[in-house]
């Protein structure tokens, strides 16, 4: 009975490893060359809609598994589930800071302004 648990965390745990090493990934090796960027069409607002969506997702992520890792008291799947929510706030993070580059570097060669949140229209 105690792997059932740590067996339903484990694709909630796959989604935040994959946001991690896709955010550090991206954080060592840039996805677009300055020419690629300045048609932001193209290159950014695709960026965009990507990370917005990531964030979505590492948000359910998290809090579908945080509230798993106070109340459950079956300790391998609270400490699978306390993991999972810290794998989701890191790449949550890591993707953000990577769109906050891009549309820092998108800006630089552009002249474009963007909105709240590096241009994601959440504020």
């Amino acid at each position: 009975m105690r792997v059932l648990g740590v067996i339903a965390m484990a694709p909630l745990t796959i989604l935040s490893l994959v946001a991690c090493g896709w955010g550090a990934y991206e954080w060592f090796n840039p996805p677009f060359t300055d020419g690629e960027l300045r048609n932001f069409v193209d290159t950014w607002e695709p960026s965009a809609w990507f990370t917005m969506v990531a964030l979505v997702v590492m948000g359910v992520v998290f809090i579908t598994s945080f509230p798993v890792a106070v109340v459950v008291k079956r300790q391998p799947t609270r400490a699978v589930a306390a993991c999972t929510a810290l794998l989701a706030v890191m790449g949550a993070l890591l993707l953000y800071r990577n769109h906050a580059e891009l549309t820092h570097r998108v800006a630089e060669l552009t002249g474009q302004t963007f909105g709240g949140l590096n241009g994601l229209g959440i504020f």
